[in-house]
């Protein structure tokens, strides 16, 4: 397969994550909850943020709150 192709693929089943988490019991969650939740499937703040459309840095910021709360 190609990159091109791949990039395809990974678009798609973005797309498809995003859709499946909106129509789940995770849509009664905050984007916090979202974030932490993607971050524990091991996904990359981009990715995160591409599937939640939000910004990086908005994740980044989430992320790096959930971790200082963890150290607590």
């Amino acid at each position: 397969m190609t990159n091109e192709e791949l990039n395809g693929i990974s678009m798609r089943l973005d797309a498809i994550l995003s859709v499946l988490m909106e129509q789940t019991v995770v849509q009664e969650k905050t984007a916090k909850d979202k974030i932490s939740l993607l971050n524990d499937f091991d996904f990359d703040t981009h990715e995160i943020a591409r599937i939640l459309h939000t910004s990086n840095s908005n994740v980044a910021k989430e992320l790096s709150l959930l971790k200082k709360r963890g150290k607590k």
